[in-house]
């Protein structure tokens, strides 16, 4: 029945084109056309007929080998995610950093170690954390090292014992300034900043053992009775 109904509705349409004028004048003027001209017309309607019924399979590839591009792109995307996930959970939690005064101690410790003249030592101080790097809320302390005429072994030997201090303990600035008196050697500023590393919650606290054996009591009546 549908068959037949496209048929019929098919036969309708053509019959209503070639009773159309503007059906009589195309008629017209491919008849008048040469031979060659009516071969190259109908070539044309031929491919013009064919490029109209592939528009759309082709279309539909195009979209679907994007989508699929796409949906490749966000599968390796979240991998990689799943893969950082992983080894974020993996690695072993930081420390907790040692306060201000503590971080000075510690600092003062590790320059010692160095053994520098005290004229060398300018000044190991205290300051406000902040870092272009770190948020505001992740900091909660910050030393500043100030050390005068040292050589470029001395410059990386102290930061890297800075560095050491506590894993929660960065690095954040290290500049370096040829010495006014001496071009051989350099002064140097190291800012080491403390980590707000969070605490983990403390465990709840266990039952009373008046509790438990009320339940212990409970249970073992309920057993009694049955």
């Amino acid at each position: 029945d549908l068959k037949e109904n496209i048929t019929s509705r098919m036969k309708t349409a053509l019959e209503r084109i070639k009773e159309s004028d503007y059906y009589h004048r195309l008629s017209d003027r491919f008849e008048n056309m040469k031979a060659s001209q009516q071969r190259l017309t109908l070539v044309g309607l031929v491919l013009a007929l064919v490029v109209l019924l592939l528009v759309t399979p082709i279309s539909s590839l195009l979209s679907s080998s994007s989508s699929l591009g796409e949906f490749e792109a966000q599968r390796e995307l979240i991998r990689d995610l799943i893969k950082v996930q992983r080894d974020l959970r993996e690695l072993p939690s930081l420390p907790e950093a040692p306060n201000n005064e503590s971080l000075r101690a510690l600092a003062e410790a590790k320059v010692k170690e160095s053994n520098l003249l005290p004229e060398q030592i300018k000044g190991i101080e205290v300051g406000l954390p902040n870092s272009r790097l770190i948020s505001p809320n992740q900091l909660q302390g910050s030393v500043t090292v100030r050390l005068s005429k040292v050589n470029v072994r001395q410059i990386v030997d102290i930061g890297a014992k800075l560095q050491d201090i506590n894993p929660s303990v960065k690095m954040v600035d290290l500049v370096i300034d040829p010495n006014s008196s001496d071009n051989r050697y350099s002064d140097v500023t190291y800012r080491l900043v403390a980590l707000n590393i969070p605490r983990p919650p403390p465990p709840p606290p266990p039952e009373p053992a008046e509790k438990n054996n009320r339940k212990k009591n409970k249970n073992q009546d309920s057993e009694s009775n049955e």
